[in-house]
């Protein structure tokens, strides 16, 4: 029997279900392998292609960085109630302590979806935060140097 899930990133939503390792994302199915590393990161594997991530579960939500995108991902039965979106959303915060290493807009920029906005470094990783969609930077309350909190807000967005 298949465990159905409804997944959110950010403001998008995905209906998912998982049965004998096949995940079925909004109708595309794919069989993914995922392994464990000793430093806390894990690898997912899909036929040839390999992407390193890491996950941490925060009073939040829980924070995933793979493949160079990190997001809050909410994971609910499927029978659950889709959350109320506040304009909270439009703020990004660190997955975990971190050190912010570079800022890449200010206050006014034009960002398009995926955009690097700045890269924070922990546990000797980096961790570029990108744009959860298209919009405008409303606001950076950060600078370069700076160890930011997962309660921090790091970018505002209008």
């Amino acid at each position: 029997m298949a465990t159905k899930l409804r997944v959110t990133i950010g403001t998008r939503e995905f209906a998912a279900s998982v049965e004998a390792g096949v995940v079925t994302i909004d109708g595309v199915e794919g069989t993914f392998e995922v392994a464990a590393g000793a430093d806390g990161r894990w690898t997912v594997r899909q036929g040839d292609a390999r992407s390193v991530g890491a996950a941490l579960k925060a009073q939040d939500g829980t924070w995933v960085t793979l493949a160079g995108i990190t997001a809050r991902a909410d994971v609910e039965g499927a029978g659950a109630r889709p959350r109320s979106r506040t304009s909270d959303a439009d703020a990004l915060r660190p997955p975990m302590s971190a050190t912010v290493v570079r800022i890449h807009v200010t206050a006014g920029a034009v960002v398009n979806e995926g955009d690097p906005l700045l890269v924070l470094e922990a546990m000797k990783m980096e961790l570029p935060i990108r744009a959860p969609r298209d919009g405008v930077v409303k606001a950076v309350h950060c600078r370069e140097g700076e160890l930011v909190q997962p309660a921090t807000i790091l970018v505002d967005f209008e």
